[in-house]
């Protein structure tokens, strides 16, 4: 078995935890005209994604999905479910944008053809952006207090 990484919405994961991740449209043109036909399948990180990153891979599920949670999974997978040519996994270098910030280059990922069940997939983050705001609206009203002496 080896070992991958994704994105998706917490709505997602609910679903996820009961059917396990199951391939989707690969909404990748250069994808879709190297294969000639459109690819389904799990979008899946090689390695954990750090720092800005991680925070843009955030940012895009959240814009993408219309949602202000998102989540980290991690899931295990066969070498044998891998979208692969003439015997060879086709590695998908992404380089990952929002607007004119570039937050990771030349990533490795792979497309998992087959559903990921729940017994492989475990969740490793969960990120609410809204929540963080309301956190950081808190501490700042306390530092406010501490300033002021309330």
């Amino acid at each position: 078995m080896r070992t991958g990484y994704h994105y998706t919405s917490i709505s997602n994961w609910e679903r996820i935890k009961k059917e396990g991740l199951q391939p989707y449209e690969i909404q990748k043109q250069s994808i879709t005209e190297a294969q000639g036909y459109v690819v389904y399948a799990i979008w899946v990180w090689l390695h954990q994604p750090k720092d800005l990153a991680h925070i843009g891979n955030i940012i895009y599920q959240m814009a993408m999905k219309n949602t202000t949670q998102a989540v980290l999974l991690k899931v295990q997978y066969n070498k044998s479910d891998v979208l692969s040519v003439d015997g060879r996994e086709v590695k998908l270098l992404h380089d990952g944008t929002i607007g004119n910030l570039t937050y990771h280059e030349n990533v490795v990922a792979r497309l998992v053809l087959s559903n990921i069940p729940p017994k492989d997939i475990e969740l490793i983050g969960q990120f609410d952006l809204l929540n963080a705001w309301q956190t950081i609206n808190v501490f700042k009203e306390q530092y406010e207090g501490v300033k002021n002496g309330i």
